[in-house]
């Protein structure tokens, strides 16, 4: 939510870091989809801010209560856990008579990248950022950032790893902070004095800032895109990449290639695969999987319609590098936005990650994984694992066998769940492989036709496709 309301879009400089804006000319044509929300939860018993839905529920604060609720599938309400006042975070704020608690933003791990345990849900409330166990019984204060006296925060986990799959923060005074699995903070950036909230990390595909850290600066209608540490670009002082802006984006939110329902299976038919708030009714409302067909990129809902006129509440960019690549997405209410989420695919199950990532970026391999796999009987040192997966297939069925096999083998160790058909097609590739040695390292061969059973489920497996297996990390 905001304070006060601006119309300005700005260019801003300070500490030598620079954020562009491109304008949403007034009147430029964008595609319209024709998403249609329903009701999923008709009271939430006062002003909903942070909404996170995994498999099974729908988790949900208000500005009323110390209380995080949940909603099962059938919208059915009922406490989850309490989060209890912390003096380093007092609950006695009051800016207006409807907002008796500070906004409390909810994010859940899903394991990506194997820093965070999966289905542990954190929370945020000024300062303080509260780890809940994923059943709600064990609550406990996980981190504090110094100086936050203000309302607005964000919250998101890193699924890209461009971040070091850390949790990230960001708050009222423009700072963003990076949060590890120990609970320590590290200051990103600070960006304008503004409400900064509503952060995710952008995946590779979406090729407007692939693998920036997107965050809403609300007041100056600014949508920031920060670059990842690099080089000599390193916290504090992160630099900004180019951005493109709309007028009163309260989030933004990745369209996962993905998408989850909230039944637990891949996104069908009518069941809820996208929740928003309007927190002016007290309502949470719902997106079935059939709103997303041909939609791509980030979704961008709005906390206010713009001044004498409709609102199109949702708007969105897409993965397009084009101009223009913008959207509408939902235009039939006029929903205050203040908190949505997309329903992260069981985080009980991890998720996957392709070899692209794996191939790219060898310092964020599990750490699990202890210098050395073994394919077939032959065990390989990272570096030769790193000259397989740069090794053209042409036509050898090994090499290609020997890529999945390497991604499903540290999937495995990162903590992604296997089903028993993805491990029986490990154990028979490896079978297969024997002692065969994978080029370059050695000269081995199979044929395509004998390999591309198991490299088809493997392949399903690591992309996030696999029948009762995870979802993939969005790398």
């Amino acid at each position: 939510m905001k304070i006060t309301k601006k119309t300005r879009l700005a260019t801003a400089i300070g500490g030598g870091l620079t954020i562009l804006t491109v304008l949403l000319l007034a009147g430029h044509a964008v595609p319209v989809s024709a998403a249609t929300p329903t009701v999923f939860v008709a009271n939430t018993n006062g002003p909903v801010n942070g909404v996170a839905a995994i498999p099974g529920k729908v988790l949900f604060t208000t500005q009323q209560s110390l209380n995080v609720f949940q909603a099962d599938v059938n919208g059915v309400v009922t406490p989850f856990a309490t989060v209890p006042a912390n003096a380093a975070c007092p609950v006695n704020f009051n800016p207006l008579p409807s907002e008796q608690l500070p906004e409390q933003y909810l994010a859940v791990s899903t394991g990506a990248g194997g820093v965070f345990a999966a289905g542990d849900i954190y929370m945020t409330r000024l300062g303080c950022v509260f780890k809940i166990s994923s059943n709600g019984a064990a609550v406990s204060l996980f981190a504090t950032i110094p100086g936050i006296t203000q309302a607005h925060t964000g919250i998101v986990f890193d699924r890209v790893g461009t971040f070091g799959f850390n949790l990230i923060t960001t708050y009222q005074n423009g700072k963003i902070y990076s949060i590890n699995a120990a609970g320590t903070p590290t200051l990103l950036t600070t960006l304008a004095n503004d409400v900064t909230e509503g952060p995710d990390v952008a995946p590779a595909t979406f090729l407007p800032a692939p693998g920036r850290l997107l965050v809403s600066q609300e007041n100056q209608n600014v949508i920031v895109a920060i670059d990842p540490p690099s080089g000599g670009n390193v916290p504090p002082n992160l630099t900004f990449h180019t951005l493109d802006t709309l007028a009163d984006i309260e989030s933004i939110h990745v369209i996962p290639a993905l998408l989850c329902n909230l039944s637990g299976g891949v996104g069908s038919g009518a069941d809820g695969v996208f929740f928003t708030t309007n927190e002016a009714l007290g309502q949470i409302l719902k997106f079935s999987a059939a709103d997303f067909i041909g939609v791509n990129g980030i979704l961008l809902p709005g906390e206010f319609p713009p001044s004498g006129g409709a609102a199109n509440s949702i708007a969105g960019i897409s993965n397009s590098p084009a101009t223009p690549n913008r959207f509408v997405f939902e235009t039939t209410t006029t929903a205050v936005h203040e908190g949505s989420t997309f329903v992260a695919c069981n985080p009980t199950l991890g998720c996957t990650l392709t070899q692209g990532y794996y191939k790219t970026h060898p310092g964020n391999w599990p750490a699990a994984f202890t210098g050395s796999l073994t394919l077939g009987t032959v065990s390989y040192t990272q570096a030769q694992l790193l000259l397989i997966y740069g090794t053209p297939v042409k036509g050898n069925g090994l090499v290609s066998l020997a890529h999945q096999l390497i991604t499903a083998k540290l999937n495995a160790l990162k903590g992604a769940s296997v089903p028993a058909a993805v491990q029986a097609a490990i154990t028979a590739a490896d079978a297969l492989i024997g002692s065969l040695v994978v080029p370059p390292i050695g000269g081995g061969y199979l044929s395509p036709s004998s390999t591309s059973g198991l490299i088809t489920i493997l392949d399903n497996y690591n992309n996030g496709l696999a029948p009762g297996g995870p979802g993939h990390c969005a790398d």
